[in-house]
């Protein structure tokens, strides 16, 4: 799922003059790093302070193409197929609660500006399998301290995968997406 997601990015960046993609591999490589990160976050069901690894599905880069300069994004892409609980007790055990906190931390914190040697901004993009656990993941989001205004949600399911016996491509960059409160983001606009 997470490959279809960043290869359908891909393809609409390159069909587009104004955007540029920027691998995961090319991140990495630039920072010198690798992809997973130990995260201090504090688990929002036990109060108790934590450190474990946070590893994204994927991670890419947008260069907006402006007429004055460039300028960039970078996201992080889950693909949520619904196998993880939404929350969980057991501190051991990885559920949506705790992945959303790891984040909270990871970001709002700059963790990511060190880690990823990223001056710009990182947003996380989730997305679901179906609308139900989109509602469910939202509001889990929501349920955080403060909410993270970085965290947004897409369904996969609005898109036809196949058309035919061609691939039809998901059209994500210029999709609605889900923010914790009422605002919205379009990776395809600067």
């Amino acid at each position: 799922m997470v490959s279809t997601i960043t290869a359908s990015i891909r393809l609409e960046v390159d069909a587009r003059d104004d955007l540029g993609f920027i691998s995961q591999a090319d991140i990495l490589e630039r920072a010198d790093t690798e992809l997973s990160c130990p995260v201090t976050f504090t688990d929002p069901l036990t109060g108790k302070r934590m450190t474990k690894c946070l590893k994204p599905d994927a991670l890419i880069g947008l260069e907006y193409k402006t007429k004055s300069g460039s300028r960039f994004r970078f996201y992080v892409v889950e693909a949520d197929r619904g196998t993880e609980p939404l929350t969980s007790r057991n501190p051991n055990r990885k559920s949506i609660l705790q992945n959303f906190a790891q984040y909270q931390a990871y970001i709002s914190s700059g963790v990511y500006k060190q880690h990823l040697k990223l001056t710009s901004p990182l947003l996380v993009l989730n997305v679901t399998a179906d609308m139900k656990r989109t509602g469910s993941m939202l509001k889990v989001a929501q349920s955080l301290s403060p909410p993270p205004p970085y965290i947004f949600f897409e369904t996969a399911t609005k898109y036809p995968v196949c058309s035919g016996s061609r691939f039809a491509h998901l059209k994500f960059l210029e999709a609605e997406w889900r923010g914790v409160s009422d605002r919205a983001h379009r990776p395809g606009r600067s």
